[in-house]
C-alpha cells in the first residue's frame, strides 16, 4: 500500500533506501548536495562497497552538482549520468521506491516544503518507477560521466585521456581517466596544459581540462554530435 510522506519522513526514508539496498540503487535527482551531509555520503560508500549497483542521474547543466558528485569517483559500482532537462526525483532499491518533490540535498532545510509517496515492490507503480528510472538513465541524450564497473572494452570507448592518452569515454565534462583525474583534482587548474587531444588521442598543443580538443577535432565533434551517442 502506498504511503504518503512529508519533508522529514521523505529524507529519512531516502536514507533507508540507500542503507537497505543489496542489489541495486537508483537515485534520480536534478540537484545533489553531499558536502554538508557526511553521513549520507558514508551510506553511499558503504552501499557501493557491499556490491550494490548504484546509478545516479543528475541534471546535466548543474555544475554545482557535478562538483559534488566528484566525491563518488573512487567508489566502486557507481554509475553517474548527466541528463539534460531532468526534473523528476526517484529513489529506489529492490524493495521499495519513492516518487518525490525532494532533491538529494542537505537535510537542514527550513523553507522547503516537500512531499513524497512510497511504493513497495509488490505494487504495480513500483515497477513503473523502476522502468522510468532505467529509461532516464539510458536515454540517448544522457551523458555518462563515470562508470566504475569497468565492464567495457576499449572498442566501446571514443575518446582519450588528455594527460596519459589512455582510451576512455568521450566526455567534455571530464576528459581524463580516473587515475589522472585524481591527480589533477589536487590542484584542479582548468587551464593547466595537458598532452593529448581528447578526440583523436594525438599529441597537441594548448590542450587543457577546460579546452580538451584541438579546434579541428572540436569541429568534427560538433558535427558528429557524439554527445548524443
Amino acid at each position: 500500500m502506498a504511503v504518503f510522506m512529508n519533508s522529514s519522513k521523505v529524507l529519512a526514508r531516502i536514507d533507508d533506501i540507500i542503507n537497505q539496498a543489496k542489489k541495486y540503487l537508483y537515485i534520480v535527482s536534478p540537484y545533489i548536495n553531499l558536502s554538508y551531509d557526511v553521513e549520507r555520503l558514508m551510506f553511499l560508500e558503504k552501499a557501493s562497497k557491499r556490491g550494490v549497483k548504484i546509478t545516479i542521474v543528475y541534471r546535466l547543466d548543474n555544475d554545482k552538482t557535478y562538483s559534488e558528485l566528484q566525491q563518488l569517483f573512487d567508489f566502486p559500482n557507481v554509475k553517474i549520468i548527466g541528463c539534460p532537462e531532468l526534473h523528476a526525483k526517484i529513489y529506489a532499491n529492490e524493495y521499495e521506491a519513492i516518487l518525490s518533490s525532494k532533491n538529494l540535498t542537505t537535510r537542514i532545510e527550513t523553507c522547503s516544503i516537500e512531499v513524497g509517496v512510497l511504493f513497495k515492490n509488490d505494487e504495480p507503480i513500483y515497477d513503473d518507477l523502476i522502468k522510468t528510472a532505467k529509461n532516464i538513465a539510458d536515454i540517448k541524450n544522457a551523458i555518462e560521466m563515470l562508470d566504475n564497473t569497468d565492464n567495457e572494452s576499449e572498442t566501446d570507448n571514443h575518446g582519450y585521456c588528455i594527460r596519459c592518452g589512455k582510451p576512455i569515454k568521450l566526455n567534455l565534462l571530464n576528459p581524463m581517466c580516473p587515475g589522472c583525474y585524481r591527480i589533477w583534482a589536487q590542484f584542479a587548474d582548468p587551464s593547466y596544459v595537458e598532452t593529448f587531444c581528447h578526440y583523436c588521442g594525438k599529441k597537441a598543443y594548448d590542450i587543457t581540462f577546460e579546452y580538451p580538443m584541438e579546434f579541428e577535432c572540436y569541429q568534427k565533434y560538433m558535427t558528429s554530435k557524439k554527445w548524443y551517442s
